[in-house]
């Protein structure tokens, strides 16, 4: 079945509409036995309530009493004694009778019960925004194939791999692109693979064929003056691909734009972009969250308000203190494991106002866009916590370093931040 959402449509295994359709039955059953706990809290509310008066009564009594005792009416004294005794066996006997721990257990219970329905609604709402991974790549293919005819494209999915469908309309294109572009250089054997992983996709670009070698990317960049990398591995050399000043006009400066194009839109969902060159196989490998509606994230404090870092970004948190900030270039830098991490303020990259000056002690967030590591200064950490992404509004697109809003649970509202952007801006 299709469930349509204005342009958008999504097929829905029927399956998947039973477990929701059952998931909604049990939190109309839950939702009635909320009311009746609702009523019976009002009852006890208003019983709790005429105790108070008879309190208050009592205690008004007791002024008199003691007036009457300093006064020396012995009888009136007798009387007022007796009245208050018996608000006093009204308060003990409605005090006995009270039911506030049993409804208090009964909505403790019943709230937990709603927890799970409501994890459970989650999660099956999330399988009907999945579809196959095979669906993305095969359209891969035939884009592929439709450029060059020539093409031997295999695609492999053995365990029937799937991901959000958003991610897979957000990708297909740049794939398919850089696909192409490598296969004007690197030859025209293309694999092409997907897997889910720890709550992650994996999509696998494999290229060979032809001519193409590591040699040529440093010689190109050589050609153009530019600096010389620190490794000379496969991958080291591959990654230079990705770089932002790869030099223009070369023959393979397209590939290079092509593969920062399909990084920058991995990045924009949460995810990384590895190259390496394997047994003569120029390879792109993908890793993306599984879904982009509920995801794990680190809770931070800036400036008094609530930030989120998606979780799959976030690659350790340190302590610093005032002694362990140094300026290298201008730019403060801690020592982390005999190497060095940049540090930024937040309120120098995105314009978020904290607690203290720039060089503040406190917690540090390393945080990684799949290439590069970064620190981030915050105030304090609140936690890890499960969220879910509500998109801004068009008239925030402009706003750098922000991909996201979320609802806590005490219904104040977490902005998402964009990890990529953060660490491109920082640069």
């Amino acid at each position: 079945m299709a469930a349509s959402t204005g342009e958008s449509q999504v097929n829905m295994d029927s399956r998947k509409l039973d477990g929701l359709m059952n998931l909604s039955g049990e939190l109309a059953i839950v939702r009635a036995r909320y009311s009746q706990l609702v009523g019976a809290l009002v009852a006890e509310a208003a019983r709790l309530k005429g105790l108070e008066n008879k309190a208050a009564q009592a205690r008004s009594r007791n002024d008199a009493l003691s007036k009457e005792l300093r006064a020396g009416g012995v009888k009136k004294s007798a009387t007022a004694c007796a009245e208050m005794d018996a608000l006093l066996a009204e308060i003990a006997s409605g005090l006995s009778r009270g039911d506030s721990s049993t409804l208090l257990h009964s909505l403790d219970e019943l709230t937990g019960t709603l927890g799970k329905i409501s994890g459970d609604i989650q999660t099956w709402v999330m399988l009907s925004r999945l579809v196959p991974a095979a669906e993305m790549l095969s359209s891969v293919r035939a884009q592929a194939v439709a450029f060059r005819r020539d093409a031997e494209v295999t695609v492999e999915d053995n365990d029937g791999a799937s991901l959000d469908k958003r991610i897979a309309e957000g990708l297909s294109r740049q794939t398919a692109e850089a696909c192409i572009a490598l296969s004007e250089r690197c030859g025209g054997k293309i694999k092409l693979s997907a897997a889910n992983r720890d709550n992650n996709i994996f999509l696998d670009l494999s290229v060979s064929g032809g001519d193409f070698a590591p040699e040529q990317v440093v010689r190109q960049m050589a050609e153009a003056g530019m600096a010389q990398p620190g490794g000379n591995s496969a991958r080291q050399t591959m990654a230079l691909l990705l770089h932002d000043d790869f030099p223009a006009g070369t023959t393979i400066s397209t590939m290079s734009a092509k593969l920062r194009a399909l990084r920058d839109a991995t990045a924009a969902l949460n995810g990384s972009v590895e190259l390496d060159f394997v047994s003569g196989a120029a390879t792109v490998s993908l890793k993306i969250p599984l879904t982009l509606v509920i995801i794990q994230a680190l809770l931070v404090s800036l400036g008094g308000e609530s930030y989120a870092f998606p979780l799959s970004a976030v690659v350790e948190i340190v302590k610093t203190a005032d002694g362990d900030i140094y300026s290298v270039d201008g730019n403060n830098t801690i020592k982390l494991r005999d190497h060095a991490l940049s540090l930024v303020d937040p309120g120098r990259i995105i314009g978020i106002t904290c607690a203290s000056g720039e060089k503040r002690s406190g917690k540090v967030v390393v945080i990684t866009d799949g290439r590069e590591k970064i620190g981030v200064s915050v105030d304090s950490l609140i936690g890890e916590t499960e969220i879910v992404i509500k998109s801004l509004p068009e008239h925030f697109a402009a706003v750098k370093g922000i991909n996201g809003a979320s609802i806590l649970g005490d219904g104040s509202v977490a902005l998402i931040l964009d990890p990529a952007a953060i660490i491109a801006m920082a640069r």
